[in-house]
């Protein structure tokens, strides 16, 4: 069964649920793309009837605000129970802390979170609210002179969010602190199976302008990185899935490899892959559908997939609003000089949700030759794309 919110739906999972004939849950954002899809659409009790006789098995959104609608609904299954897991950053470290017994980590309500004294905390450090998504509210600390800085920019940050995300999907009452982890940060979509087993279906690396950049703005995946962390992010998740007795749960987990080729993960979202439907980038990139991938219980030949794909890069290149330019002073998006910063463009996403804080999502496929144009990305002004 399908659940498909807010804050974006695809084409591409749109006509595969058609395609398919998968149940999608009837709610008002179903209902209303119901009238261009011919879903299957399921209502909540039926929903509920066949997940709890075990005719559903698996289950997948591309919104973490259907998190709310399974704590309410199915609050005992085993699904619910894994998604509040990682759902909450401090108590998914607290479950793996076993497996990394040097690692700082802390909760801070958010109310003490100005007047607390960092200086004992080993440093640097990230802060982030315990409940979160998409970079919000997320900061690099170096130093202590920084922190009153942080908490005005928190507040503010907030503030401009403030309705766009259910409490099941941001929340600010509580932040972690943890230690900032060196090395290379993975984005990975993967499934268990029905044996536990997990299924990598994309390895995105998340591309940073500097150490003290947290922006989600710029994703690579190519067939060298996959060949490259395939290896060690399989052990990762096999151990994961053997702690939480993971099976038919899709996830999307961040990563970093640090230089002892270690994993250590950042967070990880369940029922899910990459948000605003950005896991898409697979199909374009490798030809793999991976909502069937998921569904139907299918892995990718990777030895097949790679052929004519071997020198290409596929990146995930984000428009978000630059946090200087507030969204009522914006009268247009100049989209086409924004995917026009591209020799090849594979997607084009346009978001033109004023709610939000992105303007567009361009899928783009590189060459070592021109990869330069998304790498110029990273520290790119976007205000010159919105005309005020």
């Amino acid at each position: 069964m399908l659940i498909i919110d807010k804050p974006y739906v695809s084409r591409l999972l749109a006509e595969t649920a058609v395609k398919n004939g998968y149940y999608v849950l009837k709610n008002t954002v179903s209902m209303t793309l119901a009238e261009k899809y011919n879903f299957k659409l399921i209502d909540t009790e039926t929903a509920k009837s066949e997940i709890q006789s075990g005719k559903i098995t698996r289950i997948y959104s591309n919104s973490e605000n259907a998190l709310t609608w399974i704590n309410r609904n199915i609050p005992d299954h085993t699904v619910s129970a894994a998604s509040e897991l990682f759902k909450d950053k401090t108590r998914f470290r607290r479950e793996i802390a076993a497996f990394y017994p040097d690692f700082q980590y802390r909760e801070v309500a958010s109310s003490d979170l100005r007047a607390l004294d960092i200086s004992a905390i080993r440093k640097p450090f990230i802060l982030k609210p315990s409940v979160g998504f998409f970079s919000i509210g997320v900061y690099r600390v170096d130093k202590e002179n920084q922190w009153t800085g942080i908490i005005d920019e928190i507040e503010n940050e907030i503030s401009s969010v403030a309705g766009q995300y259910p409490d099941a999907v941001v929340k600010v009452d509580n932040f972690i602190i943890e230690d900032f982890i060196e090395g290379e940060e993975l984005a990975v979509d993967a499934y268990f199976d029905s044996n536990g087993e997990p299924v990598i279906l994309d390895i995105l690396h998340h591309i940073y302008s500097s150490g003290d950049d947290v922006k989600d703005r710029v994703y690579k995946t190519s067939l060298n990185i996959i060949k490259k962390y395939s290896p060690l992010c399989s052990v990762f998740l096999k151990d994961i899935g053997k702690l939480f007795n993971l099976k038919n749960f899709p996830l999307h987990i961040e990563l970093r490899v640090d230089e002892k080729n270690r994993i250590i993960p950042i967070e990880a979202n369940p029922l899910r892959f990459a948000g605003w439907c950005a896991t898409d980038i697979a199909s374009y990139a490798y030809n793999i559908n991976i909502y069937e991938y998921y569904m139907n219980n299918l892995r990718p030949d990777w030895n097949k997939i790679a052929v004519g794909r071997e020198d290409k890069i596929y990146s995930i290149v984000i428009g978000d609003m630059p946090d200087t330019i507030k969204k009522e002073d914006v009268k247009k998006f100049r989209y086409d000089e924004f995917f026009g910063s591209f020799s090849r463009v594979l997607h084009r996403r346009v978001i033109d949700d004023m709610d939000y804080s992105v303007f567009a999502f361009a899928f783009v496929e590189s060459t070592p030759d021109t990869v330069y144009e998304v790498d110029e990305m990273l520290s790119a002004d976007l205000s010159s794309f919105l005309e005020l």
